[in-house]
Order: C-alpha cells, then sequence, then structure tokens
C-alpha cells in the first residue's frame, strides 16, 4: 500500500481509537466515583451516622438521569456530529491525495442519518398525532 491509500484510512480508524478511549475512560472514572460513595458509605455506617440519599447510586442517578428520548436525541446529535465530520474528514483528505475519496461516504451519510432521525424524532415529541 502507498501512503495516499493508507492515509485513507488514518482518519476512520483514529476516530475508532478515540471513541473506544473515551469510553474506556468513562468506565474507568465511573467506577472510581462508585468506589468513593461505596467507602464514605461504609465510613458513615461505621460512625453510626445516617447516609444521605445522594450517596445510593440508583436514587442519585434517577433524579438527576435525563429524560430517556432528550438523552437519546443527545446522542444522536453528538454521534452524527462526529460521523459527519469524519466522513468530510476522509472525502477531504482523499481528494487532497489524489484517491480515495469516496471511502468518506458511508460515515458521512450515517452521521446524516443520525441527524435526520434526531429531528424526526424532535418533531415526533413536539407534536404527536392526536390520531
Amino acid at each position: 500500500m502507498n501512503d495516499a491509500s493508507m492515509a485513507a484510512f488514518a482518519i476512520p480508524m483514529t476516530a475508532m481509537m478515540v471513541a473506544l478511549a473515551i469510553v474506556i475512560t468513562a468506565m474507568i472514572l465511573k467506577s472510581r466515583a462508585d468506589a468513593r460513595k461505596h467507602n464514605e458509605r461504609m465510613q458513615l455506617a461505621e460512625k453510626g451516622l445516617e447516609i444521605p440519599r445522594e450517596l445510593y447510586d440508583q436514587v442519585a442517578r434517577q433524579e438527576s438521569k435525563p429524560n430517556g428520548y432528550r438523552a437519546g436525541r443527545a446522542w444522536l446529535v453528538i454521534l452524527g456530529c462526529i460521523l459527519v465530520f469524519t466522513g468530510l474528514g476522509v472525502i477531504l483528505f482523499g481528494a487532497a491525495a489524489g484517491e480515495h475519496a469516496e471511502n468518506g461516504l458511508v460515515p458521512l451519510f450515517i452521521g446524516v442519518g443520525f441527524l435526520v432521525a434526531e429531528r424526526m424524532i424532535a418533531r415526533v415529541i413536539a407534536k404527536p398525532d392526536k390520531g
């Protein structure tokens, strides 16, 4: 493979690796936060003090958890933008290199699909049918 054909795969692979790193980092941070809450609950229980409700995971998550469709719409927008920009980057980089610009069409169209789905959900939620 020459440099141009390898470069056409560099952007999507980098995007996937960054996404994987973000997911792993989020899992590690959540695990550490849960461990801190557990330790704090254990110390309060050992001292015989009352444990606040916000230290219980399920109660705290239910109160701070965003509405289901809003969280879904936010993820659709985030993923849609990432895929659109990844696709555009592959297309522009491929066009500049002189080959394989069409490799960016798949993530571009998937990203556009996510953004269209988000808008459709917004319309259905905002104006539900009375039928």
